[in-house]
């Protein structure tokens, strides 16, 4: 079984990639490609190899040259994730192809994996839904994970996408033991909607379509107003409470958020860690709503 998983940041990915693969043979490989660069980096790596290590995970941290790995013995793998292996092979001074196609030989890699496993299980993300405005070498970068996000689905056999921490069938088919994760997890708990999508989607006119006036609307939390929105806003500004906001956020009608973790990475701790935090509180707030709402172009996908 070869799988592809994406997503937004904190959307969920690695977490039922993780549950995903414990349900598969094993011994059960967590292919780590996160190379350390800064406090944050090795902060949020030992946190990461403790976790996996207690959920029984073999740990293998490799940061290039996956064409050449072999593994132990066969089993499930599940490598986290194709964004940093394409970020250190692309800008490390010790990358293992500076001179050839990067792309290609890191898909080789994904080949070279499969053949030596039983389920193959790949993170990935997008990060071509962006401004483009930045240095050369960035969209380089958002060009060639794109090209190696094709070539990995077009290679797996089932490709799914998750959004607020609900997967989404993309293509292809699952294995039975793993076809209880697509499950609809039904109402939640709380009467909340919650309305997601990229900036001017729709949302808010989706919102007035289910019979709420403008007047309803605002983007304060300790108001009356049934409607909250922009909380994508108020999480980045205290992203480190953010979580206080949840009980609060539950007794609303309706929460609008940005979908903010596609695109580059931001260059800030701030920025990362707001986006990353938006991306949990979505997760948090869909498993506690009646119903979630995804609009592109306009169009509303009913997602629970």
């Amino acid at each position: 079984m070869k799988l592809l998983l994406t997503g937004g940041s904190a959307n969920g990915k690695s977490t039922l990639g993780e549950k995903m693969a414990l349900d598969l043979t094993g011994p059960h490989y967590y292919l780590a490609a996160m190379r350390p660069y800064g406090p944050e980096s090795f902060e949020r790596i030992a946190r990461h190899r403790a976790s996996h290590n207690r959920k029984g995970f073999i740990t293998i941290e490799r940061y290039t040259a996956l064409d050449t790995l072999c593994l132990p013995k066969r089993g499930t793998v599940l490598l986290e994730c194709l964004c940093n292996l394409l970020d250190n092979e692309l800008f490390s001074h010790n990358s293992h192809f500076k001179s050839i196609n990067v792309v290609e030989q890191i898909f080789q890699g994904l080949e070279s994996i499969s053949n030596q496993c039983d389920n193959l299980l790949v993170v990935t993300n997008d990060v071509g839904s962006d401004w483009p405005s930045y240095p050369p070498s960035t969209l380089q970068y958002a060009a060639k994970l794109g090209q190696l996000n094709c070539l990995a689905a077009a290679f797996a056999d089932a490709v799914l996408e998750v959004v607020a921490g609900i997967p989404l069938l993309r293509r292809g088919t699952l294995n039975s033991p793993l076809m209880k994760h697509l499950e609809n997890s039904g109402k939640g708990d709380s009467h909340m909607i919650l309305v997601i999508g990229a900036e001017a989607s729709g949302k808010r006119t989706f919102v007035k379509e289910l019979g709420f006036q403008e007047a309803e609307m605002s983007p304060i939390l300790e108001d009356a107003c049934p409607v909250l929105t922009d909380l994508h806003r108020m999480v980045a500004q205290d992203p480190l409470h953010c979580g206080e906001l949840l009980p609060k956020l539950l007794h609303k009608r309706v929460v609008i958020c940005n979908e903010v973790g596609s695109g580059i990475i931001p260059d800030t701790p701030q920025g990362r860690l707001a986006r990353e935090q938006t991306g949990r509180m979505c997760v948090l707030l869909a498993q506690e709503a009646a119903r979630v709402v995804r609009m592109v172009c306009g169009i509303p996908t009913i997602l629970k």
